[in-house]
C-alpha cells in the first residue's frame, strides 16, 4: 500500500518541485532542456500506444 499511494505522491511532489526551482532560478537553456524532456516523456509513450502491434494475435478476444 505504500508504494502505490505513498511512493507516487513524493515523486510527483520532488518533480513539481524541480520545475518550480528550474523555471524560478534557471537559465534559458536549461529552461528549454526541460520544456524538450517534458513534451517527450509525453509524446513518445502516447505515440507507443497508438502504434498498431506486430503480432495480430493480440487483438484477437479469447
Amino acid at each position: 500500500a505504500v508504494i502505490k499511494c505513498i511512493l507516487p505522491i513524493c515523486i510527483f511532489g520532488l518533480w513539481i518541485q524541480g520545475i518550480y526551482s528550474t523555471l524560478s532560478t534557471g537559465d534559458p537553456v536549461s529552461i528549454t532542456i526541460m520544456a524538450i524532456l517534458t513534451v517527450v516523456i509525453i509524446v513518445v509513450p502516447f505515440i507507443f500506444t497508438k502504434l498498431p502491434a506486430k503480432n495480430k494475435d493480440f487483438y484477437k478476444i479469447q
